[in-house]
C-alpha cells in the first residue's frame, strides 16, 4: 500500500503540485508493471456478472490436484460489487455431472479476496471439479478453472506453493525424481599430542561447522506452456512447502541451478534445486 499525501510549500503554504493532488490511498500490484501483460488491471477486477474476468494467475486452466492438497485462488473486486462466492461442478468417477454447488462466506478486504480450493470440494469419489466465481445472483463472475484428481502414487512427491508475478500465489507438485545432498564445511584446529597421550585423546578439534542441505527435484514432463508458468516458481522470493497431511508451510529458497533440464517440440521437464530457509544449527556452531 502506498500513501499519497499533499505536500505544501514552507514558504506561502501553497501546494507545490497542484496538478497532482492525491489525498486517498492506492494499491499497487506488479501486474500494473508488466509491459507485455497489462498496463492495468481490467482483465482482473470482477465489476459485474462476466465470464471473462481473470484470477490473479497465469497458471493453466486446467491442472492436476492430489487428494488433500489444496489450492487458492485470489482475485480482485470493485467498490461498487461486493458479493462473491464459490461456484463448483464435480464430475464422478465416470465423468458424470454431480450438479452446480456454492460456497458461501469469502472475505473481500481492501478489495481483494482469495478462494480456498481443498478438502471442501477435493475428494477421492470425484474425477475432477470445475470452480469459479459467482454473484448469488446467480451470475457467473470469472473464468472456469478445472482441477483434474490426480491419484499416481509418488512416495517422493513435493508441493510447491509459490508468489506468482501477478502476486498471487500458485502451487504445484513435483512427482519426478528427488535427492537430498548434505554439504558440510569445518574450521578445525590440530594440536601436537604428548608422548603419553592416550587413545580417546584428540589430536584435530572442529571448532566450528556449517552445513548446507539441498533439495534436487524434478517435475514430470510438461508442456512449453506450463514450463514458461513454472519458470515463475524459479523466479519466486516467496516459496514455501507444504506435503499432504502437514499443517505448516515451511519457507524455502529456490536455488540458482535451477534450471529448464529438456526441451523438445511439445514437452520439457524443470529440474528445481532448493534449500530451506531456516536450516538447523549444528551445536557446536
Amino acid at each position: 500500500a502506498i500513501r499519497f499525501t499533499e505536500e505544501f510549500d514552507d514558504k506561502d503554504g501553497l501546494l507545490k503540485t497542484a496538478d497532482k493532488l492525491l489525498s486517498t490511498y492506492f494499491f499497487a500490484l506488479r501486474a500494473t508493471l508488466l509491459h507485455k501483460d497489462t498496463q492495468n488491471l481490467d482483465a482482473y477486477a470482477v465489476l459485474s456478472p462476466a465470464t471473462d474476468k481473470k484470477f490473479l494467475t497465469r497458471a493453466p486452466l486446467r491442472k492436476k490436484i492430489r487428494v488433500g492438497e489444496e489450492e487458492q485462488l485470489s482475485f480482485l473486486m470493485s467498490n461498487s460489487f461486493h458479493t462473491a462466492r464459490l461456484a463448483y461442478e464435480q464430475y464422478n468417477l465416470a465423468g458424470v455431472s454431480l450438479g452446480v454447488a456454492f460456497l458461501a462466506g469469502i472475505a473481500i478486504v481492501d478489495n481483494r479476496a482469495v478462494a480456498q480450493i481443498n478438502s471442501n470440494i477435493i475428494n477421492a469419489n470425484i474425477s475432477k471439479v470445475d470452480v469459479w466465481l459467482d454473484s448469488g445472483g446467480p451470475g457467473q463472475l470469472t473464468e472456469k478453472r478445472t482441477f483434474v484428481i490426480d491419484n499416481t502414487n509418488c512416495a517422493n512427491a513435493v508441493r510447491f506453493y509459490f508468489e506468482n508475478s501477478l502476486s498471487g500465489f500458485d502451487a504445484y507438485t513435483c512427482t519426478g525424481k528427488f535427492s537430498k545432498v548434505l554439504k558440510t564445511k569445518k574450521t578445525s584446529f590440530k594440536k601436537t599430542l604428548p608422548l603419553s597421550f592416550v587413545v580417546k585423546d584428540r589430536g584435530v578439534t572442529d571448532l566450528g561447522l556449517n552445513t548446507d542441505t539441498a533439495f534436487e527435484v524434478f517435475s514430470e514432463f510438461i508442456t512449453k506452456a506450463e514450463a514458461e508458468w513454472l519458470s515463475e516458481l524459479i523466479n519466486s522470493t516467496d516459496v514455501f512447502i507444504k506435503q499432504i497431511g502437514e499443517t505448516v508451510f515451511t519457507p524455502v529458497n529456490i536455488l540458482t541451478d535451477s534450471q529448464l533440464l529438456f526441451d523438445s517440440n511439445d514437452v520439457a521437464q524443470l529440474r528445481i534445486l532448493y534449500a530451506e530457509a531456516n536450516p538447523l544449527i549444528p551445536l557446536n556452531n
